[in-house]
């Protein structure tokens, strides 16, 4: 089987040795070219070269192109040549199955990490565009609290009511508002705050908030200063964190002081709360969102 699938290039050898054989004799025996040649007494071709001459040229061509004859023309296919090296054709048939599924697979994880780039870039859009973003109040409930002038009885007043609700931006009145609702939280004054900032749960982290007293002692309201603060550092890093805290936020006794004054708490020189109501542990607040800078060109543009 071996010879078989080899044939054209034994034959190859075989031309080569041969042509081998011509040319040395050419170089190397003078009577042998001299018989080549041409002379007065042999059948010449246009007095150039010998009839014998003539041959061996064909001869010589013969065997080059048998020397080349694999290159210019290959036969010796993978299959056979598997085949020769005993690779049963199932192996072949599996191995190119194995490729063509690497081919596939590689095609669908380029697809998949194209998707995953542009899903990406399109997160990262939605992301700027939310921080651009001002935090607004429910339009459905602006609309119910206008006066009853809004009366669909009314012909005439429907006039007003698309005037009204054309200067709502202009007028700062429901979503277009500069103010914010305040929130109801519950404080604690751990001791180890910095004046100025607060810890709070992840869903209020990363903002300023203007803080005051909601609290109040024998039906008496406490009212000390608002005080604007920070928050940039966590109670607890995680998103149940609001679930399981039963507090909202934790601050400074020199702004607890401020906030609450100090019929409420005091603050010793080591900063620690010093609680003049026994029974105070925890504060009762009220937090409201303040702009930042960003969100406050947006209310100019508007």
């Amino acid at each position: 089987m071996t010879i078989t699938v080899y044939w054209s290039f034994i034959i190859s050898v075989i031309c080569a040795l041969f042509l081998t054989a011509l040319i040395t004799a050419l170089i190397l025996n003078e009577n042998f070219r001299r018989d080549l040649s041409a002379s007065d007494n042999k059948a010449n071709i246009f007095n150039v070269i010998s009839i014998e001459g003539a041959v061996i040229l064909i001869l010589c061509c013969l065997f080059f192109y048998g020397l080349l004859f694999p290159v210019l023309n290959p036969n010796l296919t993978f299959s056979a040549l598997a085949e020769a090296k005993g690779i049963d054709n199932e192996e072949i048939q599996d191995t190119n199955d194995l490729f063509d599924n690497y081919l596939t697979v590689k095609g669908r994880v380029s697809d998949l990490f194209n998707e995953n780039t542009d899903l990406y870039n399109r997160i990262v859009v939605l992301e700027e565009q939310k921080d651009k973003m001002i935090e607004i109040s429910n339009i459905a409930e602006t609309v119910e609290s206008l006066p009853s002038a809004f009366d669909e009885s009314k012909a005439d007043d429907k006039t007003n009511e698309s005037k009204e609700m054309y200067n709502f931006p202009s007028k700062k009145v429901g979503p277009w508002s500069e103010l914010r609702d305040s929130i109801s939280i519950i404080v604690t004054v751990p001791g180890n705050v910095k004046k100025g900032n607060a810890r709070v749960c992840p869903e209020y982290i990363g903002h300023k908030y203007s803080v005051i007293s909601n609290t109040h002692i024998d039906g008496e309201p406490i009212q000390g200063s608002a005080e604007v603060l920070h928050a940039n550092d966590y109670i607890f890093k995680a998103n149940d964190c609001s679930k399981k805290i039963k507090f909202d936020m934790q601050i400074s006794c020199e702004d607890a002081n401020n906030i609450f004054t100090s019929k409420v708490i005091t603050c010793d020189k080591e900063g620690k709360a010093k609680w003049q109501q026994g029974n105070l542990q925890r504060l009762d607040a009220l937090m409201t969102k303040t702009q930042d800078s960003s969100e406050l060109v947006i209310l100019l543009s508007e």
